[in-house]
């Protein structure tokens, strides 16, 4: 084995001296010639004569120099570098098809390598922490809404005991307020943690400490640990602030370290306390799930390892699962499908190219076959065709590599303003640049492979079968086309419905401003409902604002869930029903700009005692309570994972059907506020015409004016919060829509180059046609009907692709049907309006043919 890697190292070592051990070995044989030359002068011969002599008895210098270069392993050197000049040079005296290929590849690896570095920055970097692969979720599994299932203090306890796990932490998000210094009030997401949450991360302090085992403990002194945003940006990034007192919430806290610049864990925390000062901790109950759980593998232990040792660890019916952290936290199905559409544009792309060799294959037979003459083997045409493919892919690659990194800028920029994870940054590293040489390297197989092996396997030209293969790749580019147009479709149309349904929103004149109350001193709802009241009267004294209200969350964004229960009628107990649930304030739909369909409001006694109302959407009512008058009818809602319900709740009124999830409207329950006062709710406020830039100010001033320590947080008008939930159909929208462009153009410029072809290789028989009387209509049939049979099978191929295609998107479509007969019948169309157009040039040229001229074709 040592021998091997001496003997490889050394031909390795010799390649880079190519020059000089050609020198050597031509002073060596000019050495041993005049040597021969001078043996013959001494016997009598002449100078000339000994030299030819000699040279004679040598023979062939170029024989001995592949010996030597084929002893010392590089006449495969050689041959592919001679392959690769020829291969270039052909290229070049074809630039039109070059071209083409260049573009139509570099177009697809471009799209592919756009979407995969996505994927890359959500899904696979990681946290940027040492050994990121070894950081995993630990979770319940998802609800029916969806989501993940938190956990209780008392799980985290016990899976403090997995022996797989070489840590865990505990977590919960928050809102931070930092008041007590003589800066005004400000509010910073944050999180309550685990003092094993740092240590876990193996993430140091900047400045000071992180947080430790005695900070989090019950009775402890309460201290805070900062980010950097909030230390430059309040701070000043004063070192002094170390061991300051503030106020966090309401409670003076110690400041006991910084973390470093880019460190926001989880998605974008700017403050961390001890999970111990979490308020309410020491009450928390088992089914009480607030909690999320983050762990550290043991060396050497995979994900199913660390899951078999925390199920054994459970002791309910839910089994915890154990996921990637980073995968489970951003692993949108619209990303995997826009991947898998990439993908498909990718195998058009390759279609469209193996379909353009295979033409330019049929002008080479002659090439080939004097090159057979000449003594080529099989091989050897094979390896040069594959290696004109390889520069094609390698061209493709780079332009490919140009189009990725712009795409890339673009679909950051258009993403600018959306709140994401902290460790997510669309670049291109390495992994995407070996998934760009991994991409580029597989699609000479695709492309490139079969039309090498055809025609340097072949003896004979072979029509027929290249027929059917240009048909086949036809009729794939179409129905692959056909799919991705129709997703792209299917993506518009919702994004037409959601627009549509926005618009019953006015978002003129409208913010939205977030206000958390800090428990420790709005501990009762009675409390945060006498505050609240106390807000309200004070903004109804304001000139500069028209009309305001409160709500759990905003319109447009995600809103709670809550198992549904009927009076009228039973519903499955085992398996009932989720809607959309949250609380709202007095003028809050007038607020909003909307009327009621029927009913009426609700008023500062609802959710009072004796008035336990609520107010349910057009959806509820179509989906549940069909047919009937909805108003006072009851329901009941139950918090599917607390198990807390509440008690019968009667309908007073029915509202338009608006959007409270991130995808599409559903059926939606609207309880009055003061039946559930939450510490964090949402400022809704509309300004009077023309005075939308002093609402913010005078909101604030009545904040400060009530309580001096709140801070408002999250400002946004409603137009931008709108805007921002429409993003993923915006974008991924979007880029389905480019892949399909983009398809539909490669499909197309792959019938023009099959139809042109077949033109070609028909031009005598349609000569003779045209000598016997047949008409343009009669040409234009004749080369039509291959097209117009290639784009019937792509449509029947492509229906059951969009089938399939229409399942994985059902979930996110919005009014639009999965199987919609009018976008596939619009798409179909646009198709069939493209295969028309491509094939009118060469259909053009066969009418343009003249007998004479075509019977000496050749």
């Amino acid at each position: 084995m040592r021998s091997k890697i001496v003997v490889f190292l050394t031909r390795l070592r010799d390649v880079f001296a190519r020059r000089r051990l050609d020198a050597d070995l031509a002073e060596e044989i000019e050495t041993h010639l005049a040597l021969l030359t001078d043996e013959y002068v001494r016997r009598g011969m002449s100078e000339p004569e000994a030299r030819a002599r000699a040279r004679a008895q040598f023979g062939s210098i170029s024989a001995v120099r592949d010996r030597h270069w084929e002893a010392r392993g590089f006449v495969h050197l050689d041959a592919w570098s001679r392959d690769a000049r020829i291969a270039a040079r052909m290229l070049r005296r074809t630039p039109g098809f070059t071209a083409a290929a260049v573009v139509a590849l570099g177009l697809a690896i471009g799209v592919s390598t756009t979407v995969f570095a996505v994927v890359n920055a959500t899904r696979l970097r990681g946290l940027p922490v040492e050994e990121p692969e070894r950081i995993v979720r630990i979770h319940y599994p998802r609800d029916d809404a969806g989501r993940d299932s938190g956990v209780s203090f008392r799980d985290f306890e016990d899976f403090s005991l997995a022996s797989g796990l070489e840590g865990i932490a505990a977590f919960r998000k928050t809102s931070f307020t930092l008041s007590g210094d003589e800066r005004a009030a400000e509010q910073f997401p944050g999180l309550y943690i685990s003092s094993s949450g740092f240590s876990l991360l193996g993430v140091p302090a900047a400045e000071g400490r992180y947080l430790t085992a005695a900070d989090d403990r019950p009775g402890a002194v309460p201290v805070v640990v900062l980010g950097s945003q909030v230390w430059r940006s309040r701070y000043e990034g004063d070192p002094g602030v170390i061991g300051r007192t503030l106020r966090v919430n309401g409670v003076d806290a110690t400041v006991v370290g910084v973390m470093p610049e880019g460190f926001a864990f989880d998605f974008y925390a700017d403050l961390w306390q001890p999970l111990a000062q979490m308020p309410g901790l020491d009450r928390n109950r088992r089914d009480a799930r607030e909690l999320e759980l983050v762990g550290k593998l043991g060396t050497g232990v995979s994900v199913d390892q660390a899951r078999a040792s925390l199920q054994s660890l459970a002791n309910e019916s839910l089994v915890p699962d154990v996921k990637p952290f980073t995968g489970t936290l951003t692993g949108d199905p619209m990303l995997s499908f826009s991947m898998l559409s990439a993908l498909f544009v990718l195998v058009v792309a390759c279609a469209n190219v193996s379909g353009l060799l295979f033409a330019r294959g049929f002008h080479r037979q002659r090439e080939i076959a004097f090159r057979v003459a000449l003594g080529a083997t099989r091989w050897q045409i094979a390896r040069q065709l594959l290696i004109e493919s390889a520069l094609l892919a390698l061209f493709a690659g780079l332009s490919g590599l140009a189009l990725s990194a712009l795409g890339l800028r673009g679909f950051a920029a258009a993403i600018e303003g959306i709140t994401r994870p902290y460790w997510i940054h669309f670049t291109m590293d390495v992994r995407v640049v070996l998934y760009l040489a991994t991409v580029s390297a597989f699609s000479i197989l695709l492309f490139g492979l079969a039309p090498a092996l055809h025609l340097a396997v072949r003896k004979a030209p072979a029509h027929g079968g290249i027929r059917r293969f240009d048909f086949a790749l036809t009729v794939v580019e179409l129905g692959v086309t056909l799919v991705l147009m129709t997703s792209a479709g299917l993506m518009m149309r919702s994004f037409l419905a959601i627009y549509e349904a926005d618009l019953a929103v006015d978002t003129s004149e409208m913010t939205t401003m977030g206000l958390t109350l800090p428990a420790p001193r709005y501990e009762t709802d009675e409390e945060r409902f006498q505050l609240l009241e106390r807000l309200h009267r004070a903004l109804d004294s304001v000139d500069v604002i028209a009309s305001s209200t409160l709500s759990s969350t905003v319109p447009f964004a995600n809103a709670a869930s809550r198992a549904l229960a009927l009076e009228a009628r039973p519903l499955p107990e085992d398996s009932p029903p989720t809607v959309a649930f949250l609380t709202v304030g007095p003028r809050y739909f007038e607020t909003l700009g909307i009327g009621l369909r029927e009913g009426r409001a609700f008023t500062s006694r609802d959710g009072g005692p004796g008035y336990t109302t609520a107010i349910v959407n057009d959806a509820f009512v179509s989906r549940y309570l069909p047919g009937g008058e909805p108003l006072g009818e009851r329901i009941r809602l139950t918090d599917p994972r607390s198990g807390e319900e509440t008690p019968w709740l009667t309908l007073v009124g029915v509202a338009p059907t608006l959007r409270h999830r991130r995808f599409q409207p559903e059926p939606t329950v609207y309880l009055p506020f003061r039946y559930a006062p939450s510490g964090s709710l949402r400022l809704i406020v509309r300004g009077s015409s023309g005075s939308a830039d002093a609402v913010v100010p005078a909101v604030r001033r009545e904040v400060r004016r009530l309580d001096p320590e709140l801070a408002l947080h999250a400002i946004m008008t409603g137009d931008e919060l709108r805007s921002q939930s429409r993003w993923p159909y915006r974008v991924i929208g979007g880029m389905l829509l480019t892949f399909a462009v983009i398809a539909l153009v490669i499909a197309a410029v792959g019938i023009y180059a099959v139809t042109a072809h077949a033109v070609t290789k028909r031009y005598q028989e349609l000569g003779i046609r045209r000598a016997l009387g047949a008409t343009d209509r009669d040409l234009t049939w004749l080369v039509a009907l291959p097209v117009s049979t290639q784009l019937a099978s792509g449509l029947v191929l492509g229906g059951l692709g969009t089938l399939a295609a229409g399942r994985l998107l059902s979930s996110f479509l919005v009014d639009t049907s999965s199987n919609d007969a009018l976008t596939f019948g619009v798409v179909a169309t646009l198709l069939a309006i493209a295969a028309a157009l491509s094939c009118a040039i060469p259909a053009r040229r066969a009418m343009r043919i003249e007998p004479g001229r075509a019977l000496r074709y050749e």
